[in-house]
């Protein structure tokens, strides 16, 4: 069997994004395989676990115009005549260029690496993807594989309901392992070949301690996520207000929308504590769960691939309150009383809030049912192994 295995990703392990990938690196060093980072676009500081992984570098090569032009036009009028929104490709024909451009110079400044013998595979179904496809092209790699999760596949939540290349990556792709059976269907009702989708799910490492405190004289209630729009983080603050029970909020995340949710929560401030810890390590995460009692953990998101925020909690047998959307439903167990739909109103969040806070029995039974839930499913050292045994089989 290899013992290696190449993860193209947008940043990771630099900045602070990309934090679930972590479990997965971390998950495949305990289990002796050595593992090469690509980083697309590294930015921001290196993260502490770069000892334990080997970081590529691309020296990004620079491809002349028409060069770059003569290859990228079979591929710009697929898109446009494939594509659903041909004006919207069209309009952002530069972009695409661009795009297409930049990951030639990325796959010329790796090519004489040596380490296409083994497992490699793209964490975005991004325009990374066309490393891969430049590889397998110049017979480097049999197959080329990527995973695909939420922003990277639904185009109804994207910036002109279109994804750059996605039809050309999902023809040209042989193997398309999307985070959730939800995802696979979407990816059969885009006509995409049954063969090439293989559900391979994510998962968190086990760092299991719960604290529970005897008293309470507020409630902790979590999020985690980026504040985007589509995370519609602004209705948080207006249902845990609508509970009129005493609730300190605690968010981990950041994004556009800071400042005008920091104004939504000040008007809620008189009966709810709130603060914004920012983006933070993965690790500080799982600190702060391990010495908190969180009561409840809430995404009301209206889109997602499957949330790993959710996993994360599930671990510590926190209970969940979400919407279903994407994946999301599973993430939780089957029948769960906390799932909503995702046009619910604030008043019907809030007494969901209410019922998980104020049910001591029913907030066990959550605790233990979502615990069971996320050993079965979504535990890294299980999910990871398996996902590296099945792509190692094709190489």
């Amino acid at each position: 069997m290899s013992k290696e295995i190449t993860i193209i990703t947008s940043s990771f392990p630099y900045g602070s994004s990309e934090s679930f990938l972590e479990a997965e690196v971390l998950t495949y060093v305990n289990k002796g395989i050595k593992v090469n980072i690509i980083p697309v676009n590294p930015k921001g500081a290196p993260r502490h676990l770069v000892s334990l992984i080997n970081v590529i570098q691309i020296n990004h090569r620079h491809i002349g115009y028409i060069k770059a032009l003569y290859r990228f036009l079979p591929v710009f009028f697929f898109e446009l005549f494939r594509s659903k929104r041909p004006l919207i490709v069209i309009s952002r024909a530069r972009e695409l260029f661009s795009l297409y451009r930049r990951a030639l110079g990325c796959f010329l400044g790796v090519k004489e690496l040596r380490f296409w013998s083994e497992p490699i595979y793209s964490y975005w179904m991004t325009d990374s993807v066309f490393i891969l496809l430049f590889a397998r092209k110049e017979n480097l790699i049999p197959v080329a594989i990527s995973r695909v999760h939420g922003y990277d596949l639904y185009t109804e939540v994207s910036k002109d309901q279109y994804i750059p290349f996605q039809k050309y990556f999902l023809k040209e792709l042989d193997v398309i392992c999307p985070i959730s059976d939800f995802g696979a269907k979407y990816l059969l009702s885009s006509k995409v070949l049954a063969q090439k989708i293989h559900v391979q799910k994510l998962g968190t490492m086990d760092r299991f301690i719960r604290k529970v405190a005897k008293e309470k004289s507020r409630y902790l209630v979590v999020s985690c996520s980026n504040l985007a729009l589509v995370k519609r983080v602004h209705l948080i603050p207006e249902i845990l207000g609508e509970t009129c029970l005493p609730i300190e909020w605690v968010h981990f995340g950041d994004g556009a929308e800071l400042e005008s949710l920091r104004e939504t929560a000040y008007r809620y401030s008189n009966s709810m504590i709130f603060k914004f810890l920012g983006r933070v390590p993965n690790a500080e995460i799982h600190d702060f769960y391990q010495k908190h009692d969180v009561s409840l953990f809430i995404n009301v998101s209206y889109s997602e691939g499957i949330p790993v925020s959710i996993m994360e909690a599930s671990s510590y047998g926190i209970p969940v309150l979400a919407t279903d959307a994407g994946g999301t439903s599973e993430a939780l167990p089957s029948s769960y009383p906390l799932l909503f739909p995702v046009d619910t109103s604030v008043e019907r969040f809030a007494e969901g809030v209410k019922l998980a806070l104020l049910d001591p029995l029913l907030s066990t039974k959550l605790s233990e049912d979502l615990r069971m839930h996320w050993a079965n499913s979504f535990n890294a050292s299980k999910n990871y192994p398996d996902f590296y045994n099945f792509i190692d089989k094709m190489w």
